[in-house]
């Protein structure tokens, strides 16, 4: 059994198998250094548990006798490793339980930015890189949606590296980036708002339809204006008598 838990806080090892006859229980665990230790003994039902405070674990152990949980408080990286449930029957059969627990440093709120943002010709070229400090063994997720904060509906991006490069145009609508970064115990994210850091040049082919359809009106007028303006003043002007 997969367990994954993040450093400073507890885990609770609880075995599916719970049997009503036994005899004897015992708890150990195997690091991933290879070395072992046994962590609790139970002889029987009225016997006293055996701690083993010389283990890595020391008294930071509690054992629950009535569904034969291991509890560990503090868990840190070196806890990481392989812990095995023992219980024998009085016919003498073992049955183990074992669980695979990993330690993990928590994700922090990634730090996302542009490093580096191009635009031409109405369309702008960007690259982003989130990045988590202090934590190993973290994936990257991209999506992309209309708000700052993520919603059902928005796209997910292929890729899972920790920089993204992407086009955007001046009327995209869905310019709204977020980096998910996680591991087996936690994840972080942030948002930045792409259209914010292209700045497009402003060219006459950017103007809207109504505003080049009002540029042409006013100009046709201009012209009608100064025609017949010049029509009025030639027709006012007499000839000369002798």
């Amino acid at each position: 059994m997969e367990v994954a838990v993040v450093t400073e806080e507890s885990v609770w090892l609880v075995p599916e198998n719970q049997p009503s006859v036994w005899d004897e229980i015992t708890w150990r665990m195997r690091l991933s250094s290879g070395v072992q230790y046994w962590i609790v003994e139970l002889a029987n039902r009225d016997s006293r548990v055996e701690l083993n405070t010389a283990s890595p674990l020391g008294r930071r152990v509690t054992f629950h006798p009535k569904n034969f949980s291991l509890q560990i408080e503090l868990v840190n990286k070196s806890d990481s490793g392989n812990y095995f449930m023992d219980m024998t029957s009085p016919f003498g059969t073992t049955h183990t339980t074992c669980f695979r627990v990993s330690v993990f440093d928590r994700v922090r709120q990634p730090k996302l930015t542009a490093l580096s943002a191009h635009a031409e010709l109405r369309r702008c070229n960007v690259t982003l890189s989130c990045q988590v400090q202090d934590t190993d063994r973290v994936a990257y997720s991209w999506s992309r949606g209309a708000s700052w904060s993520p919603a059902t509906g928005d796209q997910q991006l292929p890729g899972h590296q920790s920089q993204l490069q992407l086009e955007i145009t001046e009327g995209s609508k869905d310019t709204f980036y977020h980096c998910n970064a996680s591991n087996a115990a936690s994840w972080g994210m942030a948002t930045i708002h792409v259209k914010t850091v292209c700045r497009f040049p402003a060219t006459a082919s950017s103007l809207s339809y109504c505003q080049t359809k009002g540029l042409i009106l006013l100009l046709v007028l201009g012209l009608l204006i100064t025609g017949t303006v010049a029509v009025h003043v030639v027709a006012g002007k007499q000839p000369k008598r002798d």
